[in-house]
């Protein structure tokens, strides 16, 4: 049986990879939209076109209105979201299934990676445990969190080409695929030293040539990044945001834990982390500590019998292996503070470096075992794991479910309690999404938490309350939807001039907003500053649709009744 399994074709190994990746993941391509899906899909107008591809290259990923904002530059995966927005509309199961194969994908670059190590079998076994995995599950099932697959597709891809040719062809390829894995997420940074590091342990001819070709393409990618949205995240956007560099290095064990307990027992999973530790404590701090250099201890004992056993042909895959988990974490190490504390689709890098140090580790010191127990084991841990991946899925069924799946699983997750708070403002259950609101800003206060808090208060007529949140949202970060959901309170409790000069304020950092040309329209018309009030409305106009009435009013200085979004007021335009 294990002959037939090292002589399957490379398609029939893909059908089992698809296969296997479908029955596991099944559950969740139903989910619908959530979280960042509104303004990266639903309400980004720039990806419902792929005629838009070259904005993709010089933006972030984020709508906001006019433009696409935000401290990421990832210009493939808002590429590929356009080509799914493009052929099946706003679709969640189109993403899903999309995301789905792509990540089938990196198993199956990775099983012929792994090919260069171990027999098929083995090499199979490790792939689909890789691909199962529950810790690895928010790659499929979270829209969002497209850029890892591809990122993990391209760098892999990389890997595999430098490990299967020696020509000069082959290192041109990689780097390109090094470049669109960069594009995909900046962390790609670790498959271009991964890359290096496998040329210096298996073949260092090829290793300066490699060097030459590669060093061209990252320093222009950098350049790009940093000329499109600077070289790092400035958002403070988590608590751990708030930590000194030394807080933040308390943190380390604690955050290797996280990942390995993650990694042996996937049982309580949440999209995202937020603990802190402000100074060392014996929880926080010196049994993670310990727990580390526990784990340290043993792969050095590993190394050292692996050596003994086997010499250096054994040892050189169980150290490049261990350079890879190594590697795979350094980023989410929170040198760089980072949007949260940890997450779970951070780990995509490290767990294939983990699963070949225990694979080697394994096969060298365990050579008796017999194949038949090995696969058996290995065939219940696929199972085991997929079964809890699948379970997962069902957490994914709708914001309300994820967010309270979250908030039960982790401390103080301002995040989740925000998508819930959201979740209820849309179903108009106002009583429930204040509380939320109420609880994350006391967790977090963010300009989301802030501005969904002011959305609930004008819909209970609260419109000081409401411009109160605006107002400290706006505060955090000035968005354009901030200075309109202002604008708009200030109809009802504000002074006219005020709110033109604000108005204008919002449109010097927003003069594509037609919302708030035709609100300072409105303004200017209501106070007889009719040939001001001309110029907004024909701004508003020359930016999109606006009422009929309202723009023939202005225009011929007619008399009318405004009636204010949202907000019950009537503006009279004498």
């Amino acid at each position: 049986m294990f002959q037939k399994i090292d002589n399957l074709k490379t398609w029939q190994i893909a059908i089992i990879l698809i296969l296997v990746g479908f029955s596991v993941f099944f559950s969740g391509l139903s989910g619908g939209f959530q979280g960042d899906d509104t303004d990266q899909i639903i309400k980004n107008t720039a990806v419902h076109s792929i005629s838009n591809i070259g904005l993709f290259f010089k933006s972030s990923t984020f709508w906001n209105g006019e433009s696409l904002v935000g401290d990421f530059y990832r210009p493939t995966m808002t590429t590929t979201y356009s080509l799914v927005y493009t052929f099946f509309g706003a679709n969640p199961m189109a993403y899903h299934v999309v995301q789905l194969l792509i990540y089938i994908g990196c198993s199956l670059i990775l099983f012929l990676l792994l090919k260069r190590f171990f027999r098929p079998v083995i090499a199979l076994l490790v792939s689909l445990i890789f691909l199962v995995h529950p810790i690895n599950s928010q790659i499929v099932y979270s829209i969002p969190s497209m850029q890892e697959p591809l990122m993990l597709l391209f760098g892999l891809s990389a890997i595999y080409v430098l490990s299967r040719s020696q020509t000069t062809k082959s290192l041109i390829t990689a780097t390109l695929l090094l470049f669109l894995s960069l594009l995909s997420k900046e962390t790609a940074i670790v498959f271009v030293c991964l890359a290096l590091l496998y040329l210096f342990l298996y073949n260092k001819t090829r290793l300066f040539s490699f060097i030459k070709i590669v060093t061209l393409p990252v320093i222009l990618y950098i350049l790009i990044r940093i000329s499109v949205v600077g070289l790092r995240n400035i958002t403070l956007s988590a608590p751990i945001d708030l930590l000194s560099f030394g807080q933040r290095m308390l943190m380390v064990p604690s955050l290797i834990v996280f990942y390995i307990s993650k990694f042996f027992f996937p049982n309580n999973l949440s999209t995202s982390y937020y603990w802190t530790y402000q100074s060392p404590s014996f929880t926080g701090f010196v049994i993670p500590l310990l727990i580390v250099l526990a784990c340290l201890g043993l792969v050095y004992l590993a190394g050292r019998l692996i050596y003994k056993k086997a010499g250096k042909k054994a040892l050189t895959p169980f150290l490049f292996f261990a350079a890879w988990t190594a590697l795979g974490l350094a980023p989410y190490m929170q040198i760089v503070a980072l949007d949260m504390t940890a997450c779970e689709t951070w780990f995509v890098i490290a767990i294939i470096g983990l699963l070949g140090m225990l694979a080697i580790t394994l096969k060298t010191l365990m050579p008796r075992l017999r194949p038949v127990w090995l696969f058996t084991v290995g065939l219940m841990i696929i199972i085991g794991l997929g079964v809890r991946s699948e379970l997962r899925g069902l957490d994914y069924h709708n914001q309300a479910t994820l967010s309270l799946k979250d908030i039960s699983i982790t401390d103080k997750n301002y995040l989740a309690m925000n998508n819930l708070a959201k979740y209820y403002i849309d179903n108009n259950q106002l009583q429930k999404a204040e509380g939320y609101a109420k609880l994350s800003i006391e967790y977090f206060p963010s300009v989301t938490n802030y501005n969904n808090l002011g959305v609930i208060q004008q819909k209970m007529n609260d419109f000081t309350g409401a411009r109160q949140s605006y107002v400290k949202a706006l505060n955090i970060m000035p968005l354009g939807v901030t200075y309109e959901n202002i604008a708009i309170t200030n109809f009802v409790v504000g002074v006219l001039n005020d709110n033109i000069a604000f108005l204008k304020k919002g449109l010097a950092l927003y003069p594509n907003n037609g919302r708030l040309w035709t609100y300072l329209a409105i303004e200017e018309a209501a106070i007889g500053n009719n040939s001001e009030a001309k110029i907004a409305i024909l701004n508003a106009y020359r930016l999109g649709p606006i009422p009929s009435a309202l723009y023939v009013a202005i225009i011929n200085h007619t008399p009318l009744d405004v009636p204010i979004l949202n907000s019950g007021t009537i503006v009279h335009i004498p």
